[in-house]
C-alpha cells in the first residue's frame, strides 16, 4: 500500500475512550449493522456518485473511516487519493477490503486518531459518517471538526454539509409498559427488603430512597431507541435546532440549546405521551464548489422499510402531558454531553402548554438521559 503522502502515526484511543466507545467498532457485525443500513449507505453513495466533479482528481480525507466502504465510493468516484484514517483494528481489515477491490493505489489507510493524524497534503473533500442518537451521542462530531479545522482546504467541501434536530409530539403504547415495568420494579424491592429482614435479620431500608430513584432513572428519566412510524406522531415535526458542519466551532457543538413550539393536530388528542427526536443531514458542497444534486438522509419516523439503525429517540413523559387537538406546547430544551461520560447525553426540556383557547395549562420541567 502506498505511503508517500502520510507520516507513521501511532496515536491511539485512551485505554478508557477504547473500552467505552471505539472496540465496539472493531467487530465485523457492527460494521455490517451499518452497511446494510440501505438508507444509510445510499445516501452516502448516491452524495457521492452523483456529485463526482466533486470528487474528481482531488484530494479525500475519511474520518473514522470504518471498513473504508465511502473512500471506496470516494476513490470510484474519481478521487485521485484518498486517506482512509480509522483508529481501531478495523483499519487492517480495511485494508483488505481495498485491496479485494482493486483500489489500494488511490486509497491509504492510516491508523491513528485525526487527532494525532499527519499528512504531507491537506484535503479537498472530508467525508465522515460521524452521526449518533439525536445527532450527537457518541461526540464524533468533536474529532471531525478539529480534522476539518486542520487539514480541509479553503472552500473544500464537507460530506455531510448541514445537520438538524427535530421533535414531534408522540401517542406511543410502550408509555404504559415503562410505566408498569417500574411500577413493578419498585414493589419487587420492597418485597425482597421484607424478605431479607425476615430471612436473615438484616435492614435494607437505608437503600430505598437510593433505589427509588435509580429506578425512575432507568425507566421513567432514560430515552427510548424506537422506529416510530407517522401515525404515532399526534401534530408536526418541529425543527429545533442546525449546524453548518462547515463553519461550527468545537465550542458550538458541547451542548445545543433552543426555543420551541410543538402544534397537537390529531383529532381526538386530549394528552401526549412524550416527543420524538431524529436528525437529518444535507450534502451540500461549499459555496465554491457546490453539488449537481443535494441528497438528504433523514432518520425520522416512516414506514419500516424507510427506517435507519438510528431509528428515533422518545421521550416519554410520566404522567402524560394533557393537551388537546388545536392546543400548543411551547417549550426549550438543551441537548448536552454527560459528565460521567462525555460520549452519551443528556436532554433538559422545560414544557408549557396552551390551550386552544389560549389560556395556560400544565408546566413541567423534566429531563433525560440518552444513553
Amino acid at each position: 500500500m502506498a505511503s508517500d503522502g502520510a507520516a507513521p502515526n501511532a496515536g491511539k484511543p485512551s485505554e478508557g475512550d477504547f473500552h467505552s466507545y471505539f472496540c465496539t467498532y472493531e467487530f465485523i457485525y457492527h460494521q455490517k449493522q451499518m452497511i446494510e443500513d440501505q438508507v444509510r449507505t445510499g445516501a452516502y453513495h448516491a452524495a457521492i456518485m452523483r456529485n463526482k466533479h466533486l470528487f474528481k482528481d482531488k484530494v479525500v480525507l475519511d474520518i473514522g473511516a470504518g471498513t473504508g466502504i465511502l473512500s471506496i465510493f470516494a476513490a470510484k468516484a474519481g478521487a485521485r487519493k484518498v486517506y482512509a484514517v480509522e483508529a481501531t483494528a478495523m483499519a487492517e481489515r480495511a485494508k483488505l477490503i481495498i485491496a479485494a477491490n482493486g483500489l489500494d493505489g488511490q486509497i491509504e489507510v492510516v491508523r491513528t486518531m485525526v487527532e494525532q493524524l499527519e499528512l504531507e497534503e491537506k484535503a479537498d473533500v472530508i467525508i465522515s459518517e460521524w452521526m449518533g442518537y439525536m445527532l450527537l451521542r457518541e461526540a464524533m462530531l468533536d474529532s471531525v471538526v478539529k480534522g476539518r479545522d486542520k487539514w480541509l482546504k479553503e472552500g473544500g467541501v464537507m460530506f455531510p454539509s448541514h445537520a438538524n434536530v427535530y421533535l414531534a409530539p408522540i401517542r406511543w403504547g410502550t408509555h404504559e409498559r415503562q410505566s408498569d415495568q417500574h411500577d413493578d420494579a419498585i414493589e419487587d424491592w420492597y418485597g425482597f427488603v421484607d424478605e431479607t429482614k425476615a430471612l436473615y435479620d438484616l435492614d435494607l431500608n437505608c437503600l430505598n430512597e437510593q433505589f427509588e430513584e435509580e429506578t425512575k432513572e432507568y425507566f421513567l428519566q432514560t430515552s427510548h431507541w424506537c422506529e416510530l412510524e407517522k401515525h404515532h406522531m399526534v401534530g408536526p415535526a418541529t425543527k429545533i435546532n442546525s449546524l453548518d458542519l462547515r463553519s461550527c466551532s468545537v465550542d458550538d457543538i458541547q451542548e445545543l440549546r433552543s426555543e420551541f413550539e410543538l402544534s397537537v393536530t390529531a383529532p381526538g388528542t386530549d394528552h401526549i405521551q412524550g416527543m420524538v427526536g431524529w436528525f437529518d443531514v444535507d450534502f451540500d458542497g461549499s459555496d465554491q464548489n457546490p453539488v449537481e444534486e443535494k441528497i438528504t438522509l433523514t432518520t425520522g419516523p416512516g414506514p419500516r422499510a424507510e427506517q435507519t439503525h438510528w431509528g428515533q429517540m422518545a421521550f416519554l413523559l410520566h404522567p402524560p402531558l394533557p393537551v388537546s387537538s388545536g392546543g400548543k406546547i411551547k417549550g426549550s430544551a438543551r441537548i448536552y454531553k454527560r459528565g460521567d461520560n462525555m460520549r452519551l447525553l443528556g436532554m433538559d426540556s422545560s414544557l408549557k402548554v396552551e390551550k386552544p383557547d389560549g389560556s395556560a395549562g400544565e408546566a413541567r420541567k423534566v429531563k433525560w438521559n440518552v444513553d
